[in-house]
């Protein structure tokens, strides 16, 4: 009985926050353009991946994985330390896994362009996570002409269109050279430009 109860709160817990986090639907994501995204998250970092650690939250109804990230560049917001955790919904824990469909997706030893803040996830507090799953990550990569690229993790995800009816990811599946759009996101968190 108690096995049911738990399974039975572990999916409630799953569904409540999948209604959270994409109101359409559990697979669906409305477009989060780039203002957007600055505007509502606490940082903007480029930082690498050093290593990833699953566990259960403490009533054992969720999964998480917790990724120590190390900074490379702030565009917006100065993070107390070098070195600090962000936490994602998801991972596996003996023989259950959770997965968040449209989740970002982080591994140990990539770097990538990061947008963060800090929320509640179900049984854990204030844990400062990706709260725009796949549109708050930028997959670093290195172009042909040696300029490094940033590509938005939602590039090819199938996002719902903004108010504007636009449904590519920002940078599109091009992306944006790193530098501009660093200096974007700097100008943006000043007020500097318009939407």
């Amino acid at each position: 009985m108690k096995a049911v109860t738990r399974w039975s709160a572990f999916l409630a817990v799953l569904v409540a926050w999948s209604a959270l986090a994409a109101p359409a639907g559990a697979t669906a994501l409305r477009r989060v353009s780039l203002a957007e995204l600055v505007q509502n998250n606490a940082w903007v970092v480029v930082g690498q991946v050093l290593d990833a650690k699953t566990r259960w939250n403490a009533d054992h109804t969720m999964i998480f994985t917790d990724y120590r990230i190390e900074v490379v560049d702030a565009a917006k917001g100065r993070p107390k330390s070098r070195r600090f955790t962000v936490t994602q919904i998801g991972g596996t824990e003996g023989k259950r896994t959770v997965a968040m469909i449209g989740g970002a997706t982080l591994a140990p030893g990539s770097t990538y362009l990061l947008f963060l803040s800090r929320t509640d996830l179900p049984g854990l507090n204030n844990a400062l996570t990706v709260t725009d799953h796949c549109q708050g990550v930028f997959e670093l990569s290195t172009s042909e002409s040696g300029a490094i690229v940033a590509k938005s993790q939602a590039r090819e995800f199938g996002l719902l269109p903004d108010r504007d009816g636009v449904r590519a990811a920002p940078g599109d599946v091009a992306g944006f050279e790193l530098s501009t759009l660093l200096e974007t996101v700097r100008d943006l968190a000043r007020g500097e430009v318009k939407r």
